[in-house]
């Protein structure tokens, strides 16, 4: 009688190794086996640690933790200008900082609709004073060393304006275009800036129109 007991004993005894030996080494069996262990002994800590039991992480795209955003604005309705007109603004653009310090260095502007060398000069200007101002090279007007800064969480509205030369023929628009990501150099935090596929920005216009009183 006692053998007997001795010999339940063992049997019992080796299949719970054999099931805890299975259980560490399936790792479904395992972390049901985790689970319910955990469930059974202390219900309050298996309920304040959900996470514990993810099975899968989906992986996380790398992006930059700031972004910016560029426009052209203006209304092409009310733009005009006259042959030898000076300071004539073409365009308005915008740029605006979600959650980073920008520093704007360099754009260019493609001329278009209109005889580059009759533009005889182009200027930048923000909503308080004139920034810069260049000539036109190679159908291309380039602004260099702007050091613009743009605060994080606020926007900057440019304008961009030119002086005609008398003989500009009429009824030609002009047009400036960003023509490319490389045509506006940016710095986000310290780190240059590239935008995304939004090139080329083009859209408002400057109608020449001839004199009053012509």
């Amino acid at each position: 009688m006692h053998i007997n007991r001795i010999l339940k004993f063992y049997m019992l005894f080796s299949l719970f190794v054999a099931s805890v030996a299975m259980a560490s080494y399936v790792p479904s069996v395992k972390m049901y086996a985790s689970s319910f262990l955990v469930g059974t002994s202390n219900g309050i800590q298996a309920s304040e640690q959900p996470g514990r039991l993810i099975t899968s992480v989906s992986p996380v795209e790398d992006y930059k933790n700031y972004s910016a955003n560029v426009r052209l604005a203006g209304d092409p309705v009310r733009g005009f200008a006259f042959p030898g007109g000076e300071n004539a603004k073409v365009m308005d653009f915008v740029l605006k900082s979600f959650d980073a310090n920008l520093n704007l260095e360099f754009v260019s502007f493609k001329i278009g609709g209109v005889d580059p060398s009759k533009i005889r000069k182009v200027y930048l200007a923000d909503e308080k004073h004139r920034i810069a101002e260049t000539s036109v090279r190679l159908g291309y007007a380039n602004f260099y060393g702007l050091f613009l800064n743009i605060p994080a969480g606020t926007e900057k509205k440019l304008s961009v304006s030119v002086d005609l030369s008398n003989d500009v023929s009429l009824g030609d628009r002009v047009y400036f275009t960003i023509e490319k990501k490389d045509d506006i150099r940016l710095f986000a935090n310290g780190e240059e800036y590239v935008f995304g596929d939004i090139f080329p920005l083009e859209r408002v216009y400057l109608s020449i129109v001839k004199p009053r009183g012509r």
